[in-house]
């Protein structure tokens, strides 16, 4: 089977070249990192090795990455005498991991491309003992390796979206043998766990564990002597703040409008603007002059006034900080644009979260919060409005709200211990059959 798919994986290749080729000389994010990928690692990586025993996680991008990062961490502390080897797929995920999960110890590589003799090559260098895979990555040549020099295999994590599992079952013959080569399958939801069973994972090895990313979130929420601090640094002294996070086009627009409507009946009202992408700062900051908007920018460090009572949040890694700040939240990409961003980040601190009606790749962790009280799901901007309003009048409700959502977080924790658990019965059983 594997031959099967190493021969298309070539004709393929062949047939792609010329677009291949164009993408490589064109754009550099497709160069960054391409000796890695084809096998051969920079000395002053292999020079790193400790001599310790490897543990190898992969994550494809940021979000397994830092839905990771919980667990990475668990290792670290529980397996003192292994050292981390860590991969990641694009190269926002590979800047992520260096810079907020991986410490001077450990080893960061970007994923080797699945074809044999370089998976060989990368498997022959660093000899993990045990390979956890974030999330669903099916690589049939790093399996098939993994499967011939006895590397126990854990698939940790997992989900499986509707559409992914129906291109599977088409391909279930080929899928089958493959997930037989795990040792574990950690799915975060129970119909996660038929459809990997539907493609032929064995039910001993089959598990929910539910999903690393409450965890993840938790591990985010600043203390209160930070949010004390931040609330001095920026001279915030009203207890009315609304933080729209991770925002998309059009729906800074509505965020403004409803901010221009509310501080009638709030004048104290403070906006705290996080666009997703920094690309889009100087858009966001024109639209805030074209409203004739009085703003602070974060980047330039000043203080709010009773007069400039907006800040655009115009720099990285700090959101999760600023929604301690919240009163209330916004999630964006769900009011004017299909997707939805991480809900969880505002729900661990406590707060009362608002997104619109299209939180697709949020959609269970949208059910959950929304159906135990910490989340409100908005059809339209006077949805939106009338909400904001609902919870800056009543103090108790949105602490209430804030409080249901935390607790639907902290309920749901858990997933990292099972499988630490797991990868302890894995490295032990492997060190066995190695004697």
């Amino acid at each position: 089977m594997v031959l099967i798919y190493n021969s298309a994986l070539l004709l393929l290749s062949l047939s792609l070249f010329p677009y291949l080729a164009l993408r490589f000389l064109s754009e550099k994010k497709h160069r960054t990192g391409l000796l890695q990928r084809l096998g051969f690692i920079p000395r002053r990586i292999l020079e790193r090795r400790s001599g310790k025993p490897v543990v190898w996680v992969h994550s494809v991008s940021v979000g397994e990455v830092l839905a990771a990062a919980p667990l990475i961490e668990q290792i670290r502390r529980q397996f003192p005498g292994y050292q981390l080897l860590l991969s990641t797929t694009t190269v926002t995920g590979h800047g992520v991991c260096l810079k907020k999960v991986a410490t001077p110890d450990d080893l960061v590589i970007y994923f080797p491309l699945d074809i044999p003799f370089v998976v060989r090559r990368i498997v022959a260098l660093f000899s993990p003992r045990a390979v956890l895979l974030m999330e669903t990555e099916i690589w049939p040549n790093l399996i098939r390796e993994t499967r011939r020099r006895r590397i126990p295999l854990l698939l940790v994590n997992g989900r499986l979206s509707e559409k992914s599992f129906q291109q599977y079952l088409r391909a279930r013959f080929f899928v089958r043998p493959l997930l037989r080569s795990f040792s574990f399958v950690a799915m975060q939801t129970e119909q996660g766990k038929l459809r990997m069973a539907k493609l032929g994972a064995p039910p001993t090895v089959l598990e929910v564990t539910g999903s690393m990313k409450y965890e993840a979130a938790l591990a985010t929420v600043p203390s209160q002597a930070e949010v004390k601090a931040l609330r001095k640094e920026l001279s915030i002294r009203t207890e009315r703040v609304i933080v729209a996070g991770s925002t998309h086009r059009g729906e800074e627009q509505f965020m403004l409008r409803a901010y221009l409507e509310l501080r009638q009946k709030y004048p104290d009202l403070f906006l705290i603007l996080a666009p997703r992408h920094p690309e889009r700062f100087p858009e966001v900051e024109n639209l805030l002059r074209q409203k004739n908007i009085p703003f602070i920018l974060r980047s330039a460090r000043t203080k709010a006034t009773s007069e400039c009572r907006v800040m655009l949040l115009d720099t990285l890694g700090e959101l999760a900080k600023f929604y301690a700040l919240a009163t209330v939240a916004f999630v964006g990409k769900s009011l004017t644009q299909k997707g939805g961003h991480n809900p969880l980040e505002p729900a661990s601190c406590g707060k009362p979260v608002l997104f619109g009606p299209h939180m697709d790749n949020f959609r269970e962790v949208a059910q959950v919060l929304t159906s135990e009280g910490g989340a409100v799901e908005l059809a339209d901007f006077h949805d939106l409005v009338s909400a904001f309003d609902r919870l800056l009048a009543d103090g108790d409700s949105a602490r209430e709200m804030g409080r249901r959502a935390r607790k639907s977080v902290e309920s749901r924790t858990g997933c990292v211990n099972l499988t630490v658990t797991k990868l302890r019965h894995s490295l032990s059983t492997a060190t066995k059959t190695a004697r």
